[in-house]
């Protein structure tokens, strides 16, 4: 059974290059312009006790008329989404992370990224 680790806040939201303000999810993501989008960001820790085997994901949830895909970076490397259902989105991020990270999600200004967790899977014995 997958255990779940929510990534709530403190994040960062960027409707403008290089301006961020703080935000709680979900966060408001109007921009003036429809087309536009917006980066939200924040800094986690790579859970403690892992093992070798320990499979790893973020869990994006989304809603907004234009929910798809993000396009997400952990520690400046771009992820893919390994899961797209029900405005719900898996990024493997098993090989990616540091003891200290960065994700950076950018959605179009019409999603709201409802909620982000941390998915560790292990193995299971047998």
């Amino acid at each position: 059974m997958p255990h779940e680790i929510r990534l709530a806040g403190p994040w960062e939201l960027s409707r403008a290059d290089d301006v961020w303000e703080r935000c709680a999810l979900p966060c408001p993501t109007e921009a003036s312009d429809s087309t536009a989008e917006v980066r939200l960001r924040r800094k986690f820790h790579r859970p403690s006790g892992l093992s070798d085997q320990s499979q790893l994901a973020i869990v994006v949830r989304m809603t907004g008329s234009s929910a798809r895909s993000p396009d997400a970076e952990v520690n400046g490397v771009a992820v893919r989404a390994t899961s797209d259902t029900d405005n719900t989105v898996l990024l493997d991020v098993t090989n990616q992370l540091r003891e200290f990270n960065t994700i950076e999600l950018t959605v179009p200004a019409s999603t709201t990224v409802t909620e982000v967790k941390l998915r560790i899977v292990e193995p299971t014995e047998g």
